[in-house]
């Protein structure tokens, strides 16, 4: 004679489904956590880099701002061309984010000029004169504003069939509040990034500049 338990095997059933749901609620609960333990490392990554770009543009402007004080320095008195490339060399030599330092007058024609030591003339391949358009529209918001204006940034191809962007920054010689001249500095973006942005910044991570619309 065989005895059945209905109450027993029904509590054994309920029972194992309460333990399969258990179970499927520290698996839930252990993904969760998972989970969440990688968006706060994420956004800890996040908020990391979003710091060192502040930073690095922190330490750009602060380069661009010294640049800017010694061209001024350059140009504080008055120099022959010739005294004034052999001081333009000087500062091109210790600044190497700068490829060309222009002297120009207040037509913007040329008095004189300094190319980079450390590589060849950029303007080798495409010549200055035909490249005037952004350096002329920096020039006319620099005399606009009274102070140093910069222009968009733009390609310039190279004998070597590479090229780099760069862009003009044009600050305006005044003299008893006359327009007498303008001083052109053409920089590398590149270089910009690996001059002026402090070392430990850069380690680890890659830095780029990007336009407004990405």
């Amino acid at each position: 004679m065989v005895l059945k338990f209905p109450r027993l095997a029904g509590w054994a059933s309920r029972r194992g489904s309460l333990w399969l749901l258990l179970l499927v609620l520290v698996v839930s609960l252990l993904g969760l956590l998972v989970w969440l333990a990688g968006r706060y490392e994420s956004s800890l990554v996040q908020s990391r880099l979003e710091d060192h770009a502040a930073l690095a543009v922190t330490d750009i402007r602060s380069g661009l701002n010294r640049n800017l004080q010694a061209v001024q320095a350059l140009h504080a008195r008055q120099r022959s061309a010739e005294a004034w490339q052999v001081l333009a060399a000087q500062l091109l030599h210790e600044h190497r984010e700068i490829l060309r330092l222009e002297w120009r007058n207040e037509s913007l024609a040329m008095l004189g000029f300094v190319d980079s030591s450390f590589r060849k003339p950029v303007f080798e391949r495409l010549d200055r004169s035909s490249l005037q358009a952004d350096a002329s529209l920096a020039c006319s918001e620099a005399s606009r504003i009274s102070g140093p204006a910069y222009s968009t940034s733009y390609f310039l191809p190279q004998a070597d069939g590479l090229g780099m962007e760069v862009s003009d920054m044009c600050l305006p010689l005044t003299e008893a509040g006359r327009v007498t001249g303008y001083a052109v500095v053409t920089y590398s973006l590149q270089s910009l990034l690996s001059e002026l942005v402090s070392k430990p910044l850069s380690q680890g991570v890659g830095l780029s500049l990007t336009e407004a619309d990405g």
